[in-house]
């Protein structure tokens, strides 16, 4: 077996490009903390101090959820459409 198809070389170049889809996706909303859990799950909460109205959209969350990278950066968008 080759170096390059040894499955410990494969891992690690899905976790690079893991690694680089997630800070591709920090750098387009800078707001908001994106991670992967150890679970595999991905996950983005709102950066600094964050004063709600009296008066929010339901759906408004201060972290949000998704299955993939792609999910999660629709559901940042969502909660930027909400305000604050």
């Amino acid at each position: 077996m080759k170096a390059a198809e040894h499955p410990v070389y494969a891992h690690t170049r899905y976790e690079r490009a893991r690694d680089d889809a997630l800070t591709e996706a920090q750098a387009r909303n800078p707001q908001w903390g994106v991670w992967i859990s150890s679970a595999g799950r991905f996950w983005a909460t709102r950066h600094g101090n964050i004063r709600l109205a009296e008066s929010v959209h339901p759906g408004w969350a201060m972290t949000v959820d998704a299955d993939s990278l792609a999910e999660l950066e629709k559901r940042i968008k969502e909660q930027e459409e909400y305000g604050i």
